[in-house]
């Protein structure tokens, strides 16, 4: 089978000369002694039992893939010893992934051939096909009957990609207890930060204010006043919601906490410094979920923490199902969206073609929440 691939090589000298450039120019190095390749080559597939053959349909670049590409961690990070990935020599990414089925295993149960499908990206421990070696960003893979879902081909293929991200979404508000008149700030409006105010507002109405920061004119465009009740743009985070929230501020030089603040907050942004912010415009006793990824070290003011009694969450990946829906996490979202209790249309996808793959790490996202790469 011809076999098209986006490859990661984890060789010492790229890896080396890819740091350097990302720290230098922040951003993706696709130029000199790249880690990133186009790789076109023949692989004879051994299907196993449980294995499903699949063809990818498209999938997404996302925040995981971008900080792997370009280094974005610190060298006093634990994050490198915590995976066994970077023992690999070749890595082949993507996980936001749309398919079609092409062939299944003698005990394949749930599948059959052309079956639409989506990845179950969390790593939860279960054997897995031993041909399971490439990701979405590879036109054919292997995955376990246990870790694909099928959908429904109603759903729209662009609105296929945004069910793991929302399955995020999902899971950082499981994290905590949302309440009737609760103040809640959501800091980043890209796709795990939109998705949790759609999943809000779906779930709670009118019933809790939501306010959401972000520095993106392209992210701005896909938010509105029926989603939202507060937008801060481009503006100090502090000083608006002294305003929003109608308080007080206390402050010595640059030292300054907020008086009252918000009751839940969720860190989409994965800024290291908006860290400490958020801990000074939080209430007392409030809920904070980290679920932008950030692998940075970072100085740390805890006095906000133990003095206001702060609950701070960490957030990654998603269940696959949650005690108090009666769907799966991935159907239950996927309901969402047939049911138009979500409407995604304003979140627009950009589709690269694979002989065009380099546009996928170009920061060029004007007018997209999120890229993704094809194949014809």
């Amino acid at each position: 089978m011809k076999i098209q691939s986006i490859v990661f090589d984890n060789s010492y000298i790229r890896s080396f000369t890819s740091l350097v450039y990302a720290r230098i120019f922040n951003k993706v190095n696709l130029y000199f002694f790249s880690n990133l390749k186009k790789k076109e080559f023949d692989y004879n597939f051994k299907l196993g039992p449980t294995g499903v053959l699949i063809k990818t349909i498209q999938c997404g670049y996302c925040g995981t893939d971008k900080n792997i590409v370009t280094f974005d961690f610190s060298f006093g990070s634990s994050v490198l010893l915590d995976t066994n990935k970077h023992k690999n020599k070749l890595i082949y990414l993507g996980h936001e992934v749309v398919g079609r089925v092409v062939k299944v295993g003698d005990k394949v149960t749930n599948f059959k051939n052309n079956d639409k499908i989506i990845v179950d990206s969390v790593n939860r421990g279960e054997k897995i096909d031993n041909e399971d070696i490439f990701g979405g960003f590879t036109n054919f893979f292997i995955k376990d009957q246990k870790k694909i879902k099928k959908i429904n081909n109603k759903i729209s293929d662009n609105e296929a990609i945004l069910i793991e991200p929302l399955a995020c979404g999902l899971e950082a508000i499981k994290k905590i207890n949302i309440k009737k008149n609760d103040k809640i700030l959501i800091v980043g409006a890209g796709i795990i930060g939109v998705g949790i105010a759609h999943l809000l507002r779906c779930f709670y109405k009118k019933s809790i204010n939501i306010t959401i920061a972000t520095n993106s004119l392209t992210h701005k465009k896909m938010l509105n006043f029926k989603l939202v009740d507060n937008i801060i743009f481009r503006k100090d985070l502090f000083k608006e919601s002294k305003k929003i929230l109608k308080t007080q501020s206390f402050s010595f030089m640059n030292n300054k906490i907020l008086a009252d603040g918000y009751d839940k907050i969720f860190e989409c942004s994965g800024n290291a410094k908006i860290i400490n912010k958020v801990l000074r415009i939080s209430k007392k006793s409030a809920d904070i979920v980290l679920t932008g990824m950030t692998m940075q070290n970072t100085e740390l003011d805890p006095s906000p923490i133990w003095h206001r009694n702060l609950n701070i969450y960490g957030s990654h990946g998603y269940k696959l199902k949650y005690p108090s829906l009666k769907l799966d996490t991935f159907d239950y979202i996927a309901e969402l969206i047939l049911k138009k209790k979500i409407d995604l249309k304003k979140l627009k996808i950009k589709k690269i073609n694979f002989q065009n793959w380099k546009k996928l790490f170009k920061e060029d996202n004007k007018e997209f929440i999120k890229k993704v790469l094809i194949f014809k």
